[in-house]
């Protein structure tokens, strides 16, 4: 039997392996409809999922920089703006653009993303599902069939709309 994990949720910590708690994960899945495969799993289960999710989370390129160099997850983070403060988006406190996230602060969509993220892991998901293909619709003898398709990697659209705002983004803009 493996052994147990041990959730680190230290904040800037070194060895840090998860950005909450498994009782505040607990929490959030109170307050949401069909998270079966939460209440199922078992503890130690939930935090293999928490850790992967945080793993899989810290491969996006977030705003900001991290705030040292020896801390082991992405966040927290120097620069990152707040998507709903007063002042707005723009560059960050620092440049008059919006507040910032503190030093010591890990968003609330972070959080909400892992566990979403986790709860995906455990009904199934994986980072290389492939395309699908689905039957839509037949009319007039014609069938219409449609190709659902999710890039390798990609993370369940429940967590992208909730980190989106915090992302700089993969684009790289080429002069011609």
């Amino acid at each position: 039997m493996p052994d147990s994990p041990t959730i680190d949720a230290t904040i800037g910590g070194t060895a840090a392996n998860s950005y909450q708690e498994l009782t505040v994960a607990d929490s959030y899945f109170v307050e949401r409809l069909n998270v079966n495969a939460w209440h199922d799993a078992a503890p130690d289960d939930k935090k293999r999922a928490l850790i992967m999710a945080t793993r899989r989370l810290n491969r996006e390129n977030w705003y900001g920089e991290r705030v040292s160099s020896t801390q082991n997850l992405a966040w927290p983070r120097i620069g990152a703006i707040k998507p709903d403060s007063p002042a707005g988006g723009g560059l960050g406190e620092f440049y008059g653009y919006g507040e910032c996230y503190l030093t010591t602060e890990i968003p609330d969509l972070v959080k909400h993303a892992q566990c979403e993220l986790a709860l995906a892991l455990l009904s199934g998901f994986e980072d290389d599902d492939s395309d699908t293909i689905e039957e839509f619709a037949e009319s007039g003898g014609m069938r219409v069939k449609f190709r659902s398709t999710r890039i390798n990697g990609a993370l369940p659209a429940s967590v992208t709309r909730l980190i989106a705002p915090l992302l700089a983004g993969d684009l790289m803009l080429v002069r011609g």
